[in-house]
């Protein structure tokens, strides 16, 4: 069992987030550790949000706590249990976190890879080689 465990959640894909979260709970230390999930959402580009109201983005980010809340309530109350929201590169935000909070066990999804997955890398991948802790991926069946 590990103290720390991070589970970043791709909104996008409600379903999955669910299961990341429920294993994640299942490798959390029942005598004192804690459950953090993780939403990162990506920068947008400058000139993009130059065009776009403020309200939006904090729409999004209010968006993002809500749907965070609901996936935690589905969660057993058996360890301390956090919900963070960041912004910026998703891999990065990932990888710096987990190593600023001590995580011991970064458990995540990947998706099959599409092409642009093959010359960029997909975000499960960067954070497999760049992480200071274990990972644990779960693969998308579809």
């Amino acid at each position: 069992m590990y103290k720390t465990v991070l589970a970043p959640i791709d909104l996008g894909q409600k379903d999955q987030a669910v299961v990341v979260a429920k294993t994640a709970a299942k490798f959390v230390d029942t005598g004192g550790g804690k459950l953090i999930l993780l939403n990162v959402l990506p920068n947008i580009p400058a000139y993009i949000a130059a065009e776009i109201p403020e309200k939006i983005f904090s729409s999004g980010k209010q968006q993002a706590s809500k749907d965070l809340g609901k996936i935690k309530v589905g969660l057993e109350a058996s360890q301390k249990l956090e919900t963070v929201i960041l912004e910026g590169s998703v891999y990065s935000e990932i990888v710096n976190f987990a190593e600023e909070s001590n995580v011991d066990l970064i458990v995540m999804a990947s998706h099959r890879p599409e092409l642009s997955d093959y010359l960029l890398g997909t975000t499960a991948a960067r954070v497999v080689r760049h992480a200071n802790c274990s990972v644990f991926i779960i693969r998308d069946r579809n």
